[in-house]
């Protein structure tokens, strides 16, 4: 007798993130609590070969951070980065810009 229903094999993972929301006493030497997922940060921003960056784990991670800070970057980093760019292309054109006019 046939199954009439169909079956699919489902994999279910589970990643243990408790640990990054826990604080660490003293970690600085500053005598102030700094938290794992500052220390994680840290670790990443450090990271030169990005031999981190192809782990699963620190993959979803960083899912999960982008999505709650993306405005913040988008408006604290990215467009002041934007900003000062114009700002030091247009002054370096102006600069240029003048000199060119002299030596002509």
């Amino acid at each position: 007798m046939a199954n009439d229903t169909d079956e699919q094999r489902v994999d279910v993972e589970a990643i243990d993130f408790d640990w990054i929301f826990i604080g660490n006493e003293n970690a600085d030497g500053d005598g102030k609590p700094t938290s794992n997922a500052k220390n994680l940060l840290l670790l990443l921003n450090k990271q030169e070969d990005g031999e981190l960056f192809v782990q699963k784990s620190i993959k979803i991670f960083i899912e999960l951070v982008w999505e709650k800070y993306q405005k913040v970057i988008i408006y604290r980093i990215f467009l002041p980065y934007l900003f000062y760019l114009s700002f030091f292309v247009y002054l370096a054109s102006s600069v240029a810009g003048s000199y060119l006019v002299k030596i002509e």
